[in-house]
């Protein structure tokens, strides 16, 4: 952000971060975070998968009109306690002469029921009202393999926990957020809906899915967020042949060991691109597990696939045709048509 000249000439600025490791030592250096003369648009995107208590400190100062005079639009999405409800009301961000329109995704860790806190929550800013959805998430336990972490404790071992998640409609974002655990081990989904009729709200944004180890995207219970012809970008990881896909206007197709799941049925035929990603362990050559590549010459409009095999090397000819290149050091193949 202090880099000249853009602290006088960069208007939109978009940043997305799986982690904050280094909040405390951002916010020590806050008087020297330059004056952002033109920039009119932020978009701070956090994962969910992990917690700092001073995630919401960190927006508030780098939107603070100090920092982003002429900020007219912002969209967040972070991890946050019951306490910064309280702060994100009185924030300058909500309430100052600059008029920001808001959007947000935030995931609240807390047991208590979600009517308790939905009072609390901000209904956009006070010069763009918006409606707002809600859903809490129940947890029986949390994997050991994939803990919620805090900067005060480890959630693993944990029973019956909930998370409640807020955002504010329509859904802009392009793809709904992983959640700390995987979609398996949600036990129970309340979706609450704003009170406002759906066909009164502008459409969802939402062109990206998640699905993980065959079992159902969160995101299907959401009808005012999940609309199915607009999603163009899904990701399988872990799945196979029965993992249910009717997504009919998917153009680019991510696999993580999910080699088996180009053999379903229900394959859009608008595919570009693949990627595929393979991990030694999860593939069965002895299966013929190659014999899935075959379904590719179904797919009338792929023009790009890209196979990445993790801890394997394989001896494949370059003189023939579709290009192939592999590349080395990942022991990748690239394939364009």
């Amino acid at each position: 952000m202090s880099t000249t000249p853009l602290a006088c000439t960069l208007q939109q600025l978009h940043i997305k971060m799986s982690v904050c490791n280094d909040i405390d030592r951002s916010l020590h250096a806050k008087g020297c975070l330059p004056r952002m003369e033109a920039l009119h648009t932020f978009t701070f995107l956090k994962s969910f998968h992990s917690y700092s208590s001073k995630e919401w400190t960190l927006v508030n100062v780098l939107t603070s009109s100090s920092v982003m005079p002429i900020l007219r639009r912002m969209n967040f999405s972070i991890v946050i306690a019951r306490n910064d409800l309280d702060r994100m009301t009185n924030s300058a961000l909500f309430t100052d002469y600059r008029r920001v329109d808001i959007h947000y995704a935030l995931i609240i860790n807390d047991n208590r029921p979600l009517f308790e806190l939905s009072k609390y929550v901000p209904r956009g800013s006070q010069s763009h009202p918006r409606q707002i959805g809600s859903a809490t998430f129940m947890f029986d336990y949390w994997p050991h393999d994939q803990p919620f972490t805090t900067s005060e404790q480890f959630y693993f071992g944990k029973r019956k926990q909930r998370q409640h998640l807020f955002y504010t409609l329509p859904w802009i974002f392009k793809e709904f957020y992983e959640l700390c655990v995987p979609d398996i081990f949600i036990s129970d989904l309340q979706v609450f809906p704003s009170s406002t009729l759906v066909n009164r709200i502008c459409a969802s944004r939402l062109a990206k899915m998640n699905i993980q180890d065959n079992h159902p995207s969160p995101t299907t219970f959401f009808s005012h967020i999940m609309i199915s012809n607009q999603v163009t970008e899904l990701r399988l990881s872990k799945c196979d042949k029965t993992t249910p896909i009717n997504l009919s206007n998917v153009t680019h197709l991510i696999l993580t060991d999910s080699l088996d799941s180009l053999n379903s049925c229900s394959l859009s035929t608008s595919i570009r691109s693949i990627q595929i990603t393979l991990h030694h362990k999860w593939l069965n050559l002895e299966n013929d597990d190659w014999n899935a590549f075959r379904k590719l010459s179904t797919l009338p409009m792929l023009k790009s696939l890209r196979v990445l095999l993790r801890n394997r090397i394989l001896a494949l000819p370059l003189n023939e045709k579709p290009y192939i290149v592999v590349e080395k050091d990942s022991c990748g193949i690239f394939v364009w048509f």
